[in-house]
């Protein structure tokens, strides 16, 4: 990754330790990054070192469970909407983010859906949701999402084995192996008993997402086989300003696999979002 300008520590009103990272320009507009399930802020790579992003300040960090931030074991560190809340406040308070876009991919949305339940969206100049599952239905989960080798017992086959091939899906096109190895890795430091924990959250609703005021962008793979896009079409009719952005050809990860493309939409985006923003 390229050289960041600030990396810190943070601790989380619970007592975690929070890996916080910084690229880009320091007085520019605002962007934070929000990972999903078994990434960390290493999946920003395309963006953090593009050209075309370095004007805006750019921050990303492990959400609690992953990368360099605390993995406890204990389930009930990941089962309470508001600690997930609550440490991304933290980062926006602490990182001294005045009034940042979000961009949130998969799972990562609902942090920032728990966040906007807890302390409303004022602090928000905009929110691009990436492959991400605004409404959690059912009927919106792809099959690579709880397929039978990640859900069932371990048994005969190994936790590698398991994410490897769930890893095999995330993108339309086949990664390098070096790639898959990394992802892998980054899979399994991630504690059991937080992906366990996920399993049990409450169903978000359509009138969360019509509380949200600030502008929306939704990107979505139309070959995601993880999350459908359909969980972005849904959402879209939802929000009170909202963009639709659909990829051809492209799975669980067009910040990836559409990175010139994806890197174009978010910085007009941001443009829009800061420029359309209410004074605080």
């Amino acid at each position: 990754m390229p050289e960041p300008t600030v990396q810190m520590q943070l601790r989380s009103p619970d007592g975690l330790m929070v890996h916080v990272t910084e690229w880009g320009t320091p007085a520019g507009p605002e962007i934070l990054f929000v990972h999903g399930i078994g990434a960390s802020c290493a999946a920003w790579l395309a963006q953090v070192s593009s050209p075309a992003l370095q004007r805006f300040r750019m921050v990303a960090y492990d959400l609690r469970g992953h990368g360099e931030s605390d993995k406890p074991a204990d389930a009930s560190n990941y089962e309470n909407p508001a600690l997930w809340a609550e440490e991304l406040h933290t980062v926006m308070q602490e990182s001294k983010l005045v009034r940042p876009v979000v961009v949130a991919w998969s799972y990562g949305g609902r942090v920032l859906l728990d966040y906007v339940e807890r302390f409303g969206c004022e602090g928000l100049a905009g929110v691009n949701f990436v492959a991400a599952m605004p409404i959690n239905d059912p009927e919106f989960a792809g099959s690579a999402l709880f397929s039978s080798e990640r859900s069932q017992p371990r048994g005969g086959l190994s936790a590698q084995h398991a994410e490897r091939a769930f890893v095999s899906r995330m993108t339309f096109l086949p990664r390098s192996v070096q790639h898959v190895d990394l992802a892998v890795e980054t899979m399994l430091i991630v504690p059991a008993s937080l992906k366990g924990a996920l399993r049990h959250r409450a169903r978000t609703t359509e009138e969360m997402l019509r509380s949200i005021s600030c502008p929306v962008q939704l990107t979505h793979g139309l070959a995601d086989s993880i999350i459908l896009p359909s969980a972005s079409r849904h959402a879209a009719r939802h929000f009170p300003d909202a963009r639709l952005s659909l990829y051809e050809r492209c799975g669980h990860m067009p910040f990836l696999e559409h990175e010139a493309r994806f890197n174009q939409e978010l910085a007009s985006f941001v443009d829009h979002a800061i420029e359309g923003a209410k004074p605080l």
